[in-house]
């Protein structure tokens, strides 16, 4: 490739010479073969790359994921909802809300028994151990642990 015409050919190829200009490179393409061929070349390369960048900047242009989800979110909290659910959630409610605070209040007096337990135990113990009514653990408790009792296929 002749790079001395590469300036020259990419102004004939943008429109920017001058006529003067214009009528000497083309009468110099007319007389070689080559300089078309790299001016023809040159032609596909700069279409192939607008194209190029064309594709990405409407890539570029679409929405992002996170607004797609929005508006997906946002059209679906639009639409209207079906009352047998609404209906069906207040009911669900109206029957567990007794369960539940039952529940909770058994829960706390467990903890407060298992707490009131622990307190006999000969040393002392964490919190959470001593809400699940759990002994203290120890090293001497861990080499008092029988891990062979348990499973009843392996005989030591």
């Amino acid at each position: 490739m002749d790079y001395r015409h590469h300036d020259t050919m990419l102004r004939w190829l943008e429109g920017r010479l001058s006529e003067t200009e214009h009528r000497a490179f083309e009468a110099e393409m007319n007389r070689s073969g080559v300089l078309r061929a790299e001016v023809e070349a040159l032609r596909v390369l700069r279409r192939e790359m607008q194209d190029s960048l064309e594709a990405s900047a409407l890539g570029a242009v679409q929405p992002h994921l996170a607004d797609r989800v929005l508006n997906r979110v946002l059209q679906r909290a639009a639409a209207p909802r079906s009352v047998f659910a609404d209906e069906l959630a207040l009911w669900l409610g109206q029957i567990f809300r007794p369960v539940a605070i039952a529940g909770a209040l058994v829960a706390l007096l467990l903890a407060g028994y298992n707490i009131r337990l622990s307190q006999s135990f000969a040393t002392e113990s964490t919190t959470a151990e001593a809400m699940l009514g759990l002994p203290p653990v120890s090293a001497a408790s861990v080499y008092d642990l029988d891990m062979f009792a348990a499973q009843t296929a392996v005989t030591p």
